[in-house]
């Protein structure tokens, strides 16, 4: 009772507004170069929102590449050479 008396304070009358209020969303962020991605870091950092860093040992000019060949793949673009042609 006291949770529900707290929520009603805060102007919650249902459990839908409590579902909207608790509904998070993941951003990925893609930075162009070090300075948009030291400013992102910086204005998460300034309004305490968490974040996780990961980095890839790839270039992403290569993952860009890879990752049109898999489109082709799905759009049935591909090749097929035979071993006595190589």
């Amino acid at each position: 009772m006291i949770k529900a008396c707290k929520l009603t304070k805060l102007g919650i009358r249902n459990f839908n507004e409590i579902s909207q209020i608790c509904n998070m969303e993941t951003l990925i962020v893609h930075p162009k170069n070090k300075e948009q991605l030291m400013a992102m870091k910086s204005f998460m950092k300034a309004f305490k929102i968490s974040f996780e860093e990961e980095s890839s040992v790839y270039s992403p000019e290569f993952v860009a590449k890879i990752n049109e060949s898999r489109e082709q793949v799905k759009r049935g673009e591909t090749r097929v050479v035979n071993i006595d042609d190589l």
